[in-house]
């Protein structure tokens, strides 16, 4: 481990499991950025020793946390986030390894906390991948109704370098994005219980309760390369994660009346569903996964994934 800054301003978390072919790359990204991180914090979450070996040797100068086993990506983040808050940062951000910033885009969104109190996070515009300006995300705002995610309008739309301003959102995309020290302190870690995934949903909503608000830098990108699927489809498990959080959140926030609609809907649409993941995805697993996740959302089933999904 390398010697920690006193009094860290930015501090920057990535969690990892076995993800080797993305660690070159990743490598790459963080290089570009990486003088305006003041602790780089890599939560290792049970990978092989070989894995270790080599996430030791690229990244050196950082600061590896190691758990013994998979925990689930948001316990690692949270592990990385004490770990940050103990030793005094100010901001802490989320990024995940297959996200790629320019120069300076850390310290723009840094400026942004630093100017205004008010704001309790910060990210930037969000690309998708092989492309070089197609908005993917613009934060999203929340449904009270269902207590699910709507995108902005301008998904799909192309980001010009001379927009200006901070959108202000419910959530930001849970890949990237910058955190102040004092809404950790005020709304708690996130919800480790809900393993990996829709984990900004649930940032959101208990952001939105405490009445702190976040917001997109409009003037700033960041791409989405999605390095960690090799260009494919998300695996069966992402799904089977998706589809039973969605479910998860929306029996904690959404009021009743609309929780046993959604619900009914979910379960009329069911087969329909499951067809569209066969043709999508050309295997009966990911249809399954789906299946599986919305039945124990419904039942309220939380923490680590079946086994044969892991």
């Amino acid at each position: 481990m390398s010697a920690v800054k006193e009094q860290p301003c930015l501090a920057i978390i990535t969690a990892t499991y076995n993800e080797f072919s993305k660690i070159e790359s990743w490598q790459q990204y963080y290089a570009a950025i990486a003088a305006e991180i003041d602790l780089h914090i890599i939560v290792d979450d049970g990978s092989t020793v070989e894995y270790l070996q080599l996430l030791k040797k690229t990244f050196p100068n950082s600061i590896i946390l190691q758990n013994e086993t998979n925990q689930g990506q948001i316990a690692a983040h949270n592990l990385g986030f004490k770990y940050a808050l103990s030793n005094g940062a100010r901001f802490v951000g989320v990024l995940v390894p297959d996200f790629r910033l320019s120069p300076g885009c850390l310290n723009s969104l840094i400026k942004v906390l630093t100017d205004d109190p008010t704001m309790a996070g910060i990210s930037a515009v969000t690309i998708k991948a092989g492309t070089e300006d197609e908005i993917e995300s613009v934060g999203a705002r929340l449904d009270m109704r269902r207590a699910t995610l709507v995108p902005h309008d301008e998904v799909g739309l192309r980001w010009k370098s001379t927009w200006e301003g901070v959108k202000i959102v419910d959530t930001m995309h849970g890949g990237f994005h910058l955190l102040r020290r004092s809404l950790v302190e005020t709304i708690g870690l996130c919800d480790e219980q809900l393993f990996m995934y829709c984990d900004e949903l649930d940032l959101g909503w208990r952001a939105k309760l405490a009445r702190l608000k976040f917001g997109v830098l409009l003037g700033q990108r960041v791409w989405h390369e999605h390095v960690s699927f090799g260009g494919r489809t998300r695996p069966p498990l992402a799904v089977y994660l998706v589809s039973r959080n969605r479910m998860l959140i929306m029996n904690r926030y959404g009021r009743l009346h609309y929780r046993l609609i959604l619900i009914l809907g979910r379960l009329v649409t069911l087969i329909p569903a499951m067809l569209g993941y066969l043709r999508r995805e050309g295997t009966v697993r990911h249809a399954r996964a789906y299946a599986h996740g919305l039945w124990h959302g419904i039942l309220g089933i939380t923490g680590r994934p079946p086994q044969d999904l892991l």
